[in-house]
């Protein structure tokens, strides 16, 4: 009888264990599914030396004094969607953000916290 319990008590053992491990797979197994779904947004670390010279002349002529810091890009579905560069003079610090062609879009200043509109650069 001390055999049959001690059997029994190993089997419903082995039971919560390959339920656990079971569960634990389940919980794993969508979060890998969504990170290789493709209409996610992925974000690039961009070389500051391998920057867009369109972006760079942009910085140059509207922000003089500032060097970038920081550049990146974003893509959704193996495109991209925008460039982003963080651009530093002193204290201050600028974020810009770009368009898929270099067109300028907009300026956040995190000091601030809000986005500020600034005019297009007319090629």
């Amino acid at each position: 009888m001390k055999k049959f319990f001690l059997l029994s008590l190993f089997g419903l053992f082995a039971l919560f264990v390959n339920g656990q491990n079971q569960r634990t797979q389940q919980n794993i197994e969508p979060k890998l599914h969504r990170s290789s779904n493709q209409s996610e947004e992925v974000k690039v670390v961009i070389n500051v030396e391998d920057v867009n010279s369109t972006i760079k002349s942009y910085i140059d002529k509207n922000y003089a004094g500032y060097s970038i810091v920081k550049a990146g890009k974003v893509e959704i579905k193996g495109e991209v969607k925008e460039y982003k560069v963080k651009i530093k003079k002193d204290d201050e610090i600028r974020n810009l953000a770009f368009d898929k062609d270099f067109n300028f879009l907009n300026v956040f200043d995190p000091k601030r916290d809000k986005k500020e509109k600034t005019p297009r650069n007319n090629k």
